[in-house]
């Protein structure tokens, strides 16, 4: 004889208050929370702009692995104590910089809920650079199948998917255009990869990922109109360094041409 078994789940949405047994605990969860959420939101905006620099001055990107994450987050708090000697401290500070009004964050008593923070992270980080990944192939792949009148190009997409999966993969038994592709999508993932593929798409006009920026070689400018600004010429070179972020810049008759900021 078998017997089955069927259960119904449900699920409610209750308040934190009506899980804890204690309702003084309360506010002290919410304050911790308040503080996870300032730190990955102080340490996302750094390691964008970290990133974003590396980038720009095509310097070498780092491996984002759970130990460096947790290294950037210590450094938007005040009670750890980071290498002073590291390029990261020193960059940390030249983020920072600009922003001394923001109020330190006090992580006492944080140090594994900062860890479990890394680990999360660095699982969505990775999971989100593999699907960026798959989506810039998948669009250049539909390229690929047009320029050569191939038909059903979501399938055949899929079914080289499925080949990069395979744990009994064996390149020979295969045409060269499926090992180049296979090949591909069975690169380990990281922003240089995405990078990459992103140069490929531009260079194939199609779509390309906001992940990772590509940069003109045009000049840059920044157009600072000081008349909406308030305030003469002389006013607005006097608080240059104090108040506009250590903008360097001069403002000077007739010498738009050669500066990185114009004034209009």
């Amino acid at each position: 004889m078998s017997f089955y078994r069927h259960e119904e789940v449900s699920v409610f949405k209750v308040g934190l208050k009506g899980i804890l047994k204690e309702e003084s605990l309360e506010p002290i969860i919410n304050a911790w929370v308040r503080k996870a959420i300032r730190i990955c939101y102080e340490f996302t905006l750094f390691l964008n702009w970290y990133l974003l620099r590396l980038f720009e001055s095509e310097l070498p990107i780092p491996s984002i692995h759970r130990n460096f994450i947790r290294q950037c987050m210590a450094l938007c708090v005040v009670n750890s104590r980071p290498d002073t000697e590291s390029d990261l401290y020193r960059a940390y500070q030249d983020f920072a910089s600009p922003h001394p009004v923001r109020e330190p964050i006090d992580a006492s008593g944080m140090s594994q809920v900062i860890t479990y923070l890394a680990k999360e992270y660095e699982v969505n980080y990775h999971n989100h650079l593999e699907l960026q990944k798959l989506r810039l192939l998948k669009i250049q792949w539909t390229h690929y199948c047009q320029r050569h009148g191939l038909d059903k190009p979501a399938k055949r997409f899929q079914d080289l998917v499925d080949l990069s999966q395979a744990k009994n993969y064996d390149s020979s038994k295969h045409d060269e255009t499926t090992v180049e592709w296979v090949a591909a999508l069975m690169m380990p993932v990281s922003l240089v990869v995405i990078h990459a593929l992103n140069i490929v798409s531009r260079m194939l006009r199609l779509k390309t990922s906001t992940l990772v920026p590509l940069y003109s070689t045009d000049a840059k400018y920044l157009t600072l109109d000081t008349d909406v600004l308030g305030g003469n010429k002389k006013m607005f070179r006097l608080a240059n360094q104090n108040r506009w972020c250590r903008l360097q810049c001069r403002v000077e008759n007739g010498d738009s041409e050669t500066n990185p900021a114009r004034e209009t």
